[in-house]
């Protein structure tokens, strides 16, 4: 069975990601799972991003990257301020990204808080 849009747009933004990290030598946005959650789109956004390339010059396929990167920084500044504001309660704190995607680079600073409110 097919991805139907929604699920297509999800793995090739996660394949954008992958090629990010894999071929920039300062990648904006770093997400280590990307590569793995792009399954077949791996190949075509490595095709659109070589393209890119070729056509406009090295550098001028930032376009997902930087703003995968002004999601990623919005994103981890919410997680940051909802961990300063619920220190110590104990309690549980549900955060729905809507319209993620397959994006695990906050991942870690979820699994980071999760861990130091469980372990007080």
């Amino acid at each position: 069975m097919g991805l139907n849009a929604v699920g297509y747009t999800s793995q090739i933004t996660a394949g954008f990601r992958a090629v990010e990290l894999a071929h920039s030598p300062h990648p904006i946005i770093v997400d280590q799972l990307a590569q793995h959650l792009a399954g077949d789109a791996l190949q075509t956004a490595l095709a659109d991003y070589q393209q890119l390339q070729q056509a406009q010059g090295a550098g001028r396929s930032l376009r997902v990257p930087a703003r995968n990167r002004i999601v990623d920084d919005s994103l981890m500044e919410a997680l940051q301020q909802l961990q300063q504001q619920h220190i110590g309660e104990g309690g549980v704190v549900q955060v729905v990204n809507i319209g993620c995607g397959m994006v695990s680079a906050q991942l870690h600073v979820i699994l980071h808080i999760w861990v130091r409110q469980t372990s007080c």
